[in-house]
């Protein structure tokens, strides 16, 4: 079911111009609109995603410095997070080259900055329908992570992305379980449980890292996909993850303190390993045996397209 949201939407400045985002954050602000603003494709990326809930509307200087321009930022939108973010294409070349590169890259209109006014900007957002965002129920109520349908949504745009592009080279999936949790439940009762999986997803969320991909599949097992990892370094990303859920726990009766753990599986597969047809990219059998092998890793397989290994963590006692 998708839901609707007339929430109003955030409005995102992305340019390398000091000036330009003074001017616009001014405008908007004005119209009591949360303004965030980044210079870069990375600071972009970082903003989106510390904003998973909400409605967006971006403005993005096509021509941004650095290795990743505006054109791939609005590429990356348009493949992973269409769904909530509404992007336009700013540019000082009013060619009708530009324009079809905006267009093709993502961009619902182009806003030229040598003749456009400023004051056209809130009248875009105003009418390009933000407020009824198709924001598909893709959230854990629970845990206020992606569920699995949202997850499933973002990475298969991102695979398909980096097969038509060629990056990232490389991609790492962790699955991850909560060690011994039907005891936890059966003994201390599932409200306890639900702030065990709570905790471990807030734990989890402050660790990974803007780029990296973070849900909850189904009851007690999490997912990450963690681009530009490899299977060792995707491995040492998981003991870190296991080290600091070892510090945490919750309390029950003010007395007692209930520790947990998490074990992990890891598979990994490169760009050049997605599938395809002459027709299109298919990521999704791509990602199936990237689930499949995450799931199995506790056996040591190693398959053709990714290697696995799965690891437990060591016993906790109090």
């Amino acid at each position: 079911m998708t839901m609707v949201t007339r929430e109003r939407p955030i409005v995102l400045l992305v340019d390398d111009d000091k000036a330009f985002r003074e001017a616009v954050s001014e405008i908007f602000s004005t119209l009591k609109y949360k303004v965030d603003v980044a210079s870069t494709f990375d600071g972009a990326i970082r903003t989106i995603h510390n904003h998973p809930l909400a409605p967006m509307v971006a403005f993005i200087d096509i021509h941004l410095k650095g290795v990743n321009s505006g054109l791939d930022l609005l590429d990356y939108i348009r493949h992973t997070a269409k769904h909530r973010v509404m992007a336009y294409a700013c540019t000082g070349d009013d060619s009708i080259t530009v324009h079809r590169e905006a267009l093709r890259a993502g961009a619902i209109r182009l806003f030229v900055k040598s003749k456009d006014p400023l004051e056209l900007l809130p009248i875009y957002v105003e009418c390009s329908q933000a407020f009824e965002v198709a924001n598909e129920a893709g959230k854990d109520l629970l845990t206020g992570l992606d569920n699995y349908q949202g997850f499933r949504r973002s990475v298969l745009g991102l695979l398909k992305l980096a097969k038509k592009r060629g990056r990232p080279e490389v991609f790492s999936l962790l699955s991850i379980d909560v060690d011994r949790f039907k005891i936890i439940n059966d003994t201390q009762g599932h409200l306890l449980g639900d702030r065990v999986l709570q905790e471990i997803a807030r734990t989890l969320r402050q660790h990974v890292r803007p780029a990296d991909h973070l849900c909850r599949k189904s009851g007690d097992e999490f997912l990450i996909l963690l681009p530009d990892f490899n299977q060792e370094a995707a491995i040492e990303f998981g003991n870190r993850l296991q080290a600091e859920v070892g510090k945490v726990h919750v309390t029950k009766d003010e007395w007692l303190r209930v520790l947990f753990s998490i074990s992990f599986g890891v598979s990994e597969i490169r760009h050049t390993e997605i599938e395809e047809t002459e027709e299109d990219v298919l990521p999704e059998e791509s990602l199936d045996q990237l689930l499949e092998l995450a799931d199995t890793s506790s056996e040591g397989l190693i398959a053709r397209r990714a290697r696995v290994r799965g690891v437990s963590a060591p016993e906790r006692t109090e």
